[in-house]
């Protein structure tokens, strides 16, 4: 479990684009490959890169027993994994896909890992602050920059955000505004939010909001145009800031602000089964709470914790279920559990044959059906089905 969870672990830190790709079934000598998972990630170039890492013992034992042959198949893994995880990657979606390769069948799992999102916040004042509050409450690596050190500190912030006094014009030599970062501008005057924009218009953002009457908004955009800047980089920038929820305080300012930030990133995002492309490919939208299971495993393997657990994947859902694809659950061997796949019976019968996974080592792909009489005892409405991976750790 070390390797593939510490390198999990470090990639979430450091917030790097990273795939799992899991063989969950497979025929013939695709049998074999069972569990076997690979971790790929985006390098410098952007193209892909791939580490398999066998996940288990009986899994390892079974990948490493079958001298040449085996080689061959873990090499086709290696490829169709690396293909898939690139598109996925690149769509931020869930891929269930099973390949046919000489009339025998592998299914993978692929899922591309959402990590913290990066909040920015320029300017420290009376906004920042709940702003910055706030978001932590929904795991938002926050970073805070200002120019006066009497409101860049940490008697206004916790030491849980990065803080920064510098002058404005300096954003850009810190290097803190990455590919993907989300950006709010509320600093203390139009000529610091011009300074502000002036080193962000047209980079490739998650969200890009600034303070401001919509009188001064509009005065921002046209003279950013007259300044050269595109009319595409001028019309990706958010301002008045924030949804109009007629917010007056600062926290219900910093409340619209993060409902809009929030209603950007789930643009085509949509929670629901995996859609079918054809009989063998389904895809869907990644579970964005699943890091926090990994991020826990990675502590584990830093601690070199050796208890036996298991960890429960849903990777297709059918009909109404509590949870979708990508959610996830880790089982000890004494039947406690950190994260969810639904709860009532549904996860009750994972938890039992997830205790059969600790025993045997071996990884088992189980069938949960969420029907009436079962949704009704939990007081749920469902009716669906659900297929969870288990695999040992």
């Amino acid at each position: 479990m070390n390797r593939i969870y510490l390198k999990a672990g470090d990639l979430i830190r450091e917030n790097i684009p990273f795939c799992l790709v899991t063989a969950i079934s497979g025929s013939g000598r695709f049998n074999s490959l069972i569990g076997i998972k690979g971790l790929a990630e985006e390098n410098a170039t952007g193209q892909v890169e791939l580490q398999i890492i066998s996940n288990g013992g009986a899994v390892s034992n079974r990948v490493q027993g079958e001298g040449r042959a085996n080689e061959v198949v873990k090499q086709i893994f290696a490829r169709l994994a690396q293909e898939l995880a690139q598109e996925c990657l690149i769509n931020q979606q869930l891929m269930l896909k099973t390949v046919l390769v000489e009339e025998e069948e592998i299914t993978l799992f692929v899922e591309p890992i959402a990590t913290d999102p990066e909040l920015i916040i320029l300017g420290a004042g009376h906004i920042a602050r709940p702003l910055a509050k706030m978001a932590k409450m929904l795991d938002y690596q926050i970073t805070v920059y200002d120019d006066r050190p009497d409101f860049a500190n940490t008697k206004f912030f916790t030491a849980g955000e990065r803080i920064i006094c510098d002058s404005f014009d300096k954003i850009s030599s810190h290097d803190i505004v990455k590919q993907n970062s989300i950006v709010v501008v509320v600093t203390r005057g139009h000529q610091h939010d011009l300074t502000c924009l002036d080193q962000l218009i047209g980079k490739k953002l998650t969200y890009l909001g600034m303070i401001g009457s919509r009188r001064r908004s509009l005065e921002v955009r046209q003279l950013l145009l007259r300044q050269g800047f595109s009319q595409e980089g001028v019309d990706f920038l958010h301002a008045p800031i924030g949804l109009d929820i007629g917010a007056d305080t600062p926290e219900e300012i910093a409340i619209s602000i993060l409902a809009e930030i929030t209603k950007e990133r789930r643009k085509g995002w949509k929670k629901g089964n995996l859609l079918a492309l054809d009989k063998k490919t389904f895809v869907g939208s990644i579970d964005r709470g699943a890091y926090q299971v990994l991020k826990l495993l990675a502590e584990k393997a830093r601690n070199n914790e050796q208890d036996p657990m298991a960890l429960a994947t849903i990777v297709k859902t059918m009909g109404s279920t509590p949870r979708k694809a990508g959610a996830k659950m880790i089982i000890n061997g004494i039947g406690q559990t950190f994260g969810t796949i639904g709860g009532g019976c549904g996860e009750a019968e994972v938890k039992v044959t997830a205790l059969d996974v600790i025993s045997s080592s071996e990884p088992a792909l189980v069938r949960v059906n969420m029907n009436n009489d079962v949704a009704g005892d939990e007081g749920m409405v469902c009716g669906g089905a659900m297929e969870v991976f288990i695999e040992p750790l």
